[in-house]
């Protein structure tokens, strides 16, 4: 888990009602960089700083997703932090293909991100590494508008 760099504020935010109509499930997002000669590219040891420091704006991301004692839907902002996976993958782009959702594809997501579990990471971050082919940065986040 990574979380803000600086204290945040902690507080509840209600779901807005267009949010509390869709379904709660994670959006994975994937993007593939292609590596160059720098040893820090992709550094575990670059990337978590500043994420924790991405994360003081944008602290809501950081919290969970619950259910408040109205029973309504809320982002409880905590501070508990992002889940951030470092991973390692054989397969190369041509493995993949056209990108098309696949069991092959799905494989390489983050595991354990329950729909309809709370509380509910809000966002996740894998970064995967495929040798000698491209570095791919994977992004979930739930479906929320704020």
């Amino acid at each position: 888990m990574v979380a803000p760099a600086k204290e945040t504020p902690k507080h509840s935010i209600w779901l807005s009602n267009l949010d509390l109509i869709f379904s709660r499930s994670s959006t994975p997002v994937l993007y593939y960089y292609k590596p160059n000669a720098d040893p820090a590219f992709f550094s575990q040891g670059l990337l978590k700083p500043a994420l924790a420091e991405a994360l003081v704006p944008f602290y809501p991301l950081a919290g969970r997703l619950v259910l408040g004692p109205d029973g309504r839907m809320e982002i409880d902002c905590t501070g508990d932090g992002v889940l951030f996976v470092m991973a390692r993958s054989d397969l190369s782009v041509s493995d993949i293909g056209d990108f098309a959702p696949s069991d092959k594809l799905r494989r390489l997501l983050v595991p354990g991100l329950e729909s309809g579990v709370t509380p509910y990471i809000l966002f996740a971050i894998q970064v995967e590494y495929e040798p000698c082919i491209l570095n791919s940065q994977l992004i979930r986040n739930g479906n929320i508008l704020c």
